[in-house]
């Protein structure tokens, strides 16, 4: 619009490069920052036995946590609450995201490779396109983040637009 082109930068950070330079891509996000309901999603997408293997028992093995796999595959109780069935899933989830090779887009590769579209398809939805590292932008001297340009990418939509 209005003959101006706009950077992937501009998008996202506003145009303030120094901003930018500390995010992340979604698929470079650890899967330890997954939001709980995204977590929650996925333990109950793989949790169910499938009837080919298609379910957290194989991703486990695809993740190299084949000693998840015997320990929760018998059934154990809760320790606290024996009427509460842990979920694999979140333990999978919990004990692979200790690893640093952990992203989203490491796990949605695992499960694409699985066969479930399904589950990486969510993945890809509920994960975070973009995140910014706040503790290294905040690190300026004065303790506040870098305004940059004021905090407007000249060259947004919005901002041809009001021209």
């Amino acid at each position: 619009m209005g003959g101006y082109r706009e950077s992937f930068s501009s998008i996202l950070a506003f145009g303030c490069a120094e901003i930018y330079q500390q995010g992340v891509l979604g698929t470079e996000v650890p899967v330890s920052e997954l939001p709980l309901l995204a977590r929650r999603k996925l333990c109950r997408l793989l949790d169910p036995p499938d009837a080919l293997g298609k379910d957290w028992c194989l991703l486990a093995m695809n993740l190299g946590l084949t000693d998840l796999v015997a320990k929760y595959s018998n059934g154990a109780p809760h320790p606290e609450a024996p009427e509460l069935q842990p979920s694999p899933t979140a333990a999978l989830l919990q004990e692979w995201s200790r690893r640093r090779d952990s992203t989203v887009g490491v796990l949605m590769t695992k499960l694409r490779e699985l066969g479930r579209r399904d589950a990486a398809d969510f993945l890809l939805k509920a994960a975070p396109v973009f995140k910014v590292n706040l503790e290294a932008v905040g690190g300026a001297r004065n303790g506040y983040p870098p305004t940059c340009n004021g905090g407007t990418s000249y060259n947004s939509i919005s901002s041809v637009i009001s021209r």
